[in-house]
């Protein structure tokens, strides 16, 4: 699953093996959250990724929206 954190957050996403930079457009602050096993998604987790991800990209008039 690919999101928008930020290129200020990266870091912070890289310090886990379960995410990488995406490719091709990494370098604008996006990344992948790759699901490995049979371990069940956390959608708390991805809940809010996919929300930060909307306000990282959303229009300004509509990032209060989510």
């Amino acid at each position: 699953m690919c999101f928008k954190c930020g290129k200020k957050d990266m870091g912070m996403f890289l310090e886990e093996p379960r995410f990488e930079k995406t490719n091709c457009i990494g370098q604008h602050g996006w990344m992948t959250l790759r699901f490995k096993g049979k371990a069940k998604p956390n959608w708390e987790e991805i809940t809010e990724l996919l929300k930060m991800s909307y306000r990282n990209n959303a229009p300004p008039k509509l990032r209060g929206k989510v």
